[in-house]
């Protein structure tokens, strides 16, 4: 299992060190983001999402299930379909 070494940092008694989420963790958040995304936007099923995308439910299911990640073209028209950002779906960060 891959991990990733975010810019952030957390403090626990008084020393600073880096936090380290694995690649699940992050596959996991985004899907549940991406989900509540897509419902916020109006789409109430991952079918009608997945043909707004132009890719196979199946497929979108997989993002959805945290399975897979969307390529990153993928991602950015998601963004836009969604009318949210990378930093939201991918980190949890609000404007």
């Amino acid at each position: 299992m891959g991990s990733f070494m975010p810019p952030e940092t957390f403090t626990r008694t008084g020393v600073t060190t880096p936090r380290t989420v694995t690649t699940e963790a992050i596959r996991k958040g985004f899907a549940r983001r991406l989900r509540a995304a897509r419902v916020a936007a109006g789409y109430d099923s991952a079918r009608a999402f997945a043909k707004a995308l132009g890719v196979h439910e199946m497929t979108y299911g997989r993002w959805e299930r945290g399975e897979v990640d969307p390529p990153l073209v993928t991602l950015v028209h998601i963004c836009q379909l969604a009318q949210t950002t990378p930093d939201f779906l991918l980190l949890n960060r609000k404007d």
